[in-house]
């Protein structure tokens, strides 16, 4: 067999191996009760019908799309919310919802006696929504979070933090946000519900709703591209942390769920490609530099 040959013959089995992707709309009970049914038109707009004529779907509805795993078991790829006006079968389109959408993955790892805790978030920032197409700006990791011997659940923790930064920040005080998450789907709808506290006894705040993202599939959805960015990166520093920590005494805190915690800053300016990171304690009495090749 020659090498071309054998390049067309994998691209065959990657193509194959993939599980054909599977959708569901969750609709609000007030789509049944006034309307006939439910249509999907050429070009994938989902609406709803009565009486010959066709209607925008009403109230809260959620969109999920993934496929059946071998077992039996349905695999989420995404999940996220439906805008009424505009419900297409498109995993990517979920984001219409938002003006400001944060992408935030935390993973943990073992050092020494601690388990430390690294959040990564990527921004963008939704821009005109043109029925089946939205606009957004580039993508950009703007911070990480690492914390130390986090009490409770590390991830929802750092979900916490971020949403209590993003109200302080005034260039996102207004507009609709989304945080695509990668765990705890089972408990979206309580969270985004305000029924249950995401964290402790925080919930989540009016204008805020978490959309699921899965790191490990479903790279055609937007959704989960960033998602997996920001996963890439909290292993990225996670990595450096454990190679070489510069300053792993710093960082202590008292009066929190956890025993350090320092903020890791990108800057994306510099032509060199490298990342100029600082991090600071709470106190912010101690702020040092570090350069760390962007790889």
């Amino acid at each position: 067999m020659s090498n071309r040959q054998k390049i067309k013959t994998k691209k065959k089995e990657q193509l194959t191996s993939v599980n054909a992707r599977t959708f569901s709309i969750n609709l609000d009970p007030n789509n049944y009760l006034n309307f006939d049914g439910i249509s999907i038109l050429g070009d994938g707009q989902v609406q709803m019908y009565k009486g010959g004529q066709r209607f925008p779907l009403v109230g809260d509805n959620t969109f999920e799309y993934g496929y059946m795993r071998k077992s039996g078991k349905k695999k989420v790829l995404t999940s996220g919310p439906v805008v009424s006006n505009t419900c297409f079968i498109n995993p990517s389109l979920t984001i219409a919802a938002f003006d400001h959408l944060f992408a935030i993955d935390t993973n943990t790892k073992a050092i020494g006696d601690d388990k430390i805790s690294v959040a990564a978030v990527t921004y963008c920032h939704i821009g005109d929504k043109e029925k089946d197409q939205v606009y957004l700006s580039e993508p950009t990791l703007i911070v990480w979070y690492e914390y130390r011997n986090v009490i409770g659940a590390p991830e929802n923790l750092a979900w916490k933090e971020l949403i209590e930064a993003i109200q302080r920040n005034s260039g996102t005080r207004e507009g609709n946000v989304g945080l695509i998450v990668d765990s705890d789907l089972g408990n979206h709808e309580p969270f985004n519900n305000r029924q249950l506290p995401i964290y402790d006894d925080f919930f989540l705040p009016e204008r805020f709703q978490l959309l699921y993202g899965s790191t490990d599939g479903g790279q055609e959805s937007l959704v989960n591209r960033l998602i997996r960015f920001s996963d890439k990166r909290s292993n990225y520093l996670i990595d450096l942390l454990m190679s070489d920590d510069p300053c792993v005494d710093s960082g202590l805190v008292k009066g929190r769920p956890y025993t350090h915690f320092r903020q890791w800053n990108a800057n994306f300016e510099d032509a060199s490609n490298v990342l100029q990171l600082h991090f600071e304690n709470l106190g912010r009495d101690d702020v040092r530099h570090q350069t760390i090749q962007n790889q």
